[in-house]
Formats: structure tokens, sequence, C-alpha cells
């Protein structure tokens, strides 16, 4: 099963990534006779593989502050528009 993965990103990026493409899915171990998944699938496998092996320490900082960060937005609770919440109260008298 493949899943469609998009992202908006600077023109000059998506030019290095199909750069590194056209030549990392002819290299030995992605280019092993294996049809069950696609070249570029293996070489992505390969990439994300090998950057979380190379920045596990700060993939691990990185997500703590990503649950902190979670967690203090939770505790303050949900922000409101106090503009439309005015708004709406003018508008029917209604509290927001």
């Amino acid at each position: 099963m493949l899943i469609l993965l998009a992202r908006n990103l600077p023109p000059q990026l998506i030019q290095m990534i199909e750069e590194i493409e056209a030549d990392g899915v002819f290299m030995e171990g992605v280019c092993d006779g294996d049809v069950s998944v696609t070249l570029r699938a293996k070489l992505w496998c390969a990439v994300w593989t090998n950057f979380r092996a190379n920045y596990e320490e700060e993939l691990t900082e990185g997500r703590k502050r990503r649950l902190a960060m979670a967690a203090k937005s939770v505790q303050a609770g949900p922000r409101r528009n106090r503009g439309a919440a005015a708004a709406h109260e003018v508008e029917d008298g209604s509290p927001p």
C-alpha cells in the first residue's frame, strides 16, 4: 500500500531532492532487485532511517520540547477570538 505525502517546499529544495533521487535510486542498497517496493520508497526509507540514526539525541530533545509545548497549550485552555466574541454579543445579545 502506498500513501501520498505532500509538502509545500521551496523550489530549490525540490530540485535538490530530485537530483538526489535521480542518483540515489541506483545506489547498491536501494537498487536491490526487490520490486515489491518502489526505488524511490526504498531511497526515502534509507534517507529517513539514516537521519533518525544520526540525529537521535536531537530528535529526543525536539520530542521533549514538542510535548512540553503541547502540555502548556492544554493547560492554558483554548484561545478565544475576542473580536469575534464581542461581535457575536453585539449581534444578538447572547454570550459567545
